[in-house]
């Protein structure tokens, strides 16, 4: 039977009314259309009369008999019903009551809404598999950390890394029920270029732990990365792991190898032009720290290259050329280093290193100045100064950043605001800082740009140098001000 449309809709208005008239009229209309139809007007009664809900369900409870459900049932019911019958919200609030239970009867569960076509849902899923925290965490979330939904991928690959990452013991190399589960974990935090240097170079020590070909793997492949200070942590880890190492990834040494050696070279080339000039002992002090680091690693990839490994030759060697800066090599030691460098098949780069590890002073080379034909005009020291200061391939540290760019000051090199702009977003904040005093010092004009983000900076170190810098600019304000008014008077 097809219902009058008018009578119907009429029959609503008046219901929603909060007049007893109206809503007396609309119950007598429905009355009267629904006379024909008893059983329709047994159900629709009971949701429009002044009765309590305890009321209303026992009448309708012969018509609609319930289904008696534990309560996690019905969390597992709502969860599996289709999308045309329940909200996104209620989805995400049994969601949420699971994420507070976390028992393992919810898994599979879980695991189904992680596929629902809700994005918003989706994401609550993955919290809710964090909570509970099974040992395929990592696998299971693998799929959603390439989601279309940008927010569904960060939180997933967020819950990989902090909440997987914190439950490892660290006081073991492993879980007793799923080791490839921990190497492949780490070795997403690693290769993570978003990860911060801390916790990468924290997950290549624990991948040393695990005494498997895989973390050996991810090990090499951390090789590759270029921050590094990132490489250093994986170089330590093939040795503190003992790991043996085949001819393909001898291969991948020897690659490295020549990368330390040319990038102390360029190092020492950038010494030596910036040597005679006024201001740059810290800089060259600096740049002798980079020499330092290169010749450690160089170090490590030709013990790691050796197959008879003596971690008391290693040792004793590490100790006179990486941390005796003052006294001189002992002659037996340098004789044991030469042994040692007969791993390298490369004739050339054998001498290369050779040199590196003899010359730790490089002010000793002063007369490679001369003998290279090195150049010392204002436009090559400029060019070195703004490679250190803005080049992230061959300088690696921060300090060597920051004297680089006080030199620049001192010097007056003003075609670089740019550059100094782009470093105030550098992900190290003592190097935003000094960034900051250096645009200060050089455009004041180009710094008020840039001082309430500056002032506002989540870290205490820029925000402080920001302030004080804010501090100078006022004080200039008022001696501006004051020097107007002695001439007017």
């Amino acid at each position: 039977m097809i219902y009058p449309t008018d009578t119907i809709l009429s029959a609503q208005r008046n219901l929603e009314s909060k007049l007893k008239e109206k809503i007396a009229s609309s119950l007598e209309a429905m009355d009267n259309l629904l006379d024909n139809d008893r059983e329709l007007k047994n159900i629709v009664f009971p949701l429009v009369d002044d009765i309590t809900l305890a009321q209303c369900r026992s009448r309708l409870i012969a018509y609609f008999p319930q289904e008696r459900l534990s309560p996690h049932e019905r969390i597992k019911e709502i969860l599996g019903r289709s999308q045309k019958f329940i909200s996104a919200w209620t989805k995400c609030c049994a969601l949420l009551t699971i994420g507070r239970i976390a028992t393992r009867e919810f898994y599979d569960t879980i695991i189904s809404s992680m596929a629902d076509p809700d994005p918003t849902v989706r994401e609550t899923s993955v919290w809710a598999l964090g909570a509970l925290n099974p040992n395929d965490l990592a696998e299971r979330l693998q799929s959603l950390t390439h989601d279309k939904y940008k927010q569904v991928a960060d939180y997933a690959n967020f819950v990989i890394n902090s909440v997987g990452f914190a439950s490892v013991p660290m006081s073991k190399g492993y879980l007793t029920r799923s080791g490839k589960y921990n190497v492949d974990l780490f070795k997403n935090i690693l290769m993570d270029e978003g990860e911060r240097r801390a916790r990468r170079c924290r997950a290549a020590n624990i991948l040393s732990r695990f005494q498997a070909t895989s973390a050996k793997v991810a090990l090499i492949g951390g090789l590759t990365i270029a921050d590094k200070t990132i490489r250093t942590a994986a170089l330590d880890a093939l040795i503190k792991g003992n790991f043996e190492i085949d001819e393909k990834e001898s291969e991948v040494l020897m690659a490295m190898l020549r990368a330390e050696i040319g990038d102390s070279r360029r190092i020492l080339k950038s010494v030596l032009t910036l040597i005679p000039e006024p201001h740059s002992d810290r800089l060259v002090h600096a740049l002798n720290q980079e020499i330092n680091y290169n010749r450690k690693r160089a170090l490590s990839i030709i013990s790691l290259m050796n197959k008879e490994r003596d971690k008391e030759l290693l040792n004793t060697i590490f100790y006179w050329y990486i941390y005796q800066d003052k006294n001189p090599v002992p002659p037996q030691v340098r004789v044991k280093l030469e042994m040692l460098l007969q791993t390298i098949a490369d004739t050339e780069i054998r001498q290369h290193t050779l040199t590196l590890f003899q010359y730790r002073d490089p002010r000793s080379l002063s007369r490679i100045s001369r003998s290279k034909l090195i150049s010392h005009t204002r436009s090559s020291v400029e060019h070195n100064l703004k490679t250190i200061a803005f080049s992230t391939t061959v300088y690696a540290l921060s300090w060597s950043r920051i004297c680089a760019m006080e030199m620049i000051v001192k010097m007056g090199v003003t075609d670089c605001i740019e550059d100094i702009i782009r470093k105030l977003d550098d992900p190290d904040d003592i190097v935003r800082s000094m960034a900051a005093w250096a645009l200060f010092n050089m455009d004041r004009e180009e710094y008020k740009k840039f001082a309430r983000a500056l002032r506002n900076d989540a870290s205490p170190l820029v925000s402080k140098t920001a302030k004080q810098l804010e501090s100078e600019l006022s004080d200039d304000s008022d001696q501006e001000r004051n020097g107007i008014y002695a001439a007017h008077d």
